[in-house]
């Protein structure tokens, strides 16, 4: 375990020890990404009524045993990420993009040591934690191909309380300063320095978007899934009530709608037990996209039969449909969907002169 110090203690960077591994059973990688102020395991633990639930490892093993289950943890100061002018004792290599690529080099290492280099990737981030994400799979990788992979890999990416504002720099500085009078007794900052400084944070924003719009066009590699989470109730300092951080609005994503969970920021990725309705809609989507995987991996491996094509996610290998009515005929080649329910087909299909949907009738 790596650990640096700060003025509020030791800092578990990295990804320390995995905390589920399946061995050869493995098919896919969680990784949990934590926010502002947070710890690679205190932000996922519960501790309340002499309870302490650390659930990424004493929970989800259980309902994703295939998924070897890992946390990164890096030094998550306010000011990295809302730098002032003239900041003085921060580190110029402590920066967002140092920690992305502390979090690509870090999966890169257990990968390349396990031989698990072709294995999916699912994120899991808190509040400004996705944001590390969003970077870590959008920026640009030059040459480092074992980073590339890393984001060609990844299936799926589950935000809770992260920020989308796009280009508002006023969000950016109203949200800063509501964190900001969380962590700290007074604020150091005006709401105006807080949105120029947010410059980094929006560009991730405008990276991201792009990155998402062209993985979705991509015919080689896998769909990536997102869903986004917001709080659903108000965050307190004490009796002091500072309110909602994220809001469902900025939660959301390019169409993706924002599922609440019953809790404040802070709060919100942390969970009891098995039974919590949060838990559940939020490890639900885990193993949905798990299934969908298994799902479509299957298909890969050879020819399938008596499958109607629309239901095919990623197949390649000869598709026979002689038995499906709306297609009337045997499809000649190979067909290759590598789009979520195959709506993107690469390949020519011959009929045997029967027009799809019309048995019996010829081509015109």
């Amino acid at each position: 375990m790596t650990e640096s110090t700060s003025s509020t203690g030791p800092i578990r960077e990295g990804l320390g020890d995995v905390l589920f591994d399946p061995k050869e059973n493995g098919k896919v990688d969680i990784v949990f990404v934590h926010g502002l102020s947070g710890d690679r395991v205190d932000t996922w633990t519960y501790k309340q009524d002499d309870i302490s639930q650390f659930w990424p490892k004493t929970l989800l093993p259980t309902d994703c045993p295939t998924a070897r289950i890992v946390s990164f943890g890096y030094n998550s100061d306010f000011a990295y990420f809302f730098p002032p002018d003239n900041a003085k004792g921060i580190s110029t290599d402590l920066t967002i993009d140092n920690y992305s690529s502390s979090l690509l080099h870090a999966l890169v290492g257990l990968r390349g040591k396990t031989n698990t280099t072709d294995r999916p990737i699912i994120f899991v981030a808190h509040s400004l934690g996705g944001l590390v994400v969003a970077n870590a799979l959008s920026r640009p990788h030059g040459t480092d191909e074992a980073a590339k992979e890393i984001a060609d890999r990844t299936i799926g990416t589950l935000f809770l309380g992260t920020p989308f504002h796009g280009s508002a720099k006023a969000k950016y500085g109203r949200f800063a300063a509501d964190i900001l009078s969380y962590f700290k007794t007074t604020a150091s900052q005006n709401i105006h320095d807080l949105e120029e400084s947010s410059a980094k944070l929006i560009s991730i924003n405008n990276t991201f978007a792009k990155f998402l719009k062209e993985r979705d066009r991509s015919r080689t590699k896998p769909f990536l899934e997102v869903a986004c989470f917001f709080e659903d109730e108000s965050l307190y300092r004490g009796r002091i009530k500072i309110g909602k951080i994220v809001t469902k609005e900025s939660a959301s994503w390019l169409g993706v709608d924002a599922l609440s969970i019953s809790k404040d920021h802070i709060a919100m990725c942390k969970f009891r037990d098995e039974d919590s309705a949060d838990y559940k809609n939020v490890v639900g989507k885990l193993c949905q996209w798990i299934k969908e995987m298994d799902k479509a991996q299957s298909l890969t491996s050879g020819g399938v039969r008596g499958l109607d094509a629309q239901s095919i996610v990623i197949t390649q290998g000869n598709v026979d449909n002689r038995g499906i009515t709306n297609h009337g005929g045997t499809v000649l080649g190979n067909v290759s969907g590598t789009a979520k329910d195959a709506n993107k087909i690469m390949g020519s299909v011959t009929y045997n002169g029967i027009r799809p949907g019309v048995p019996g009738e010829p081509i015109i």
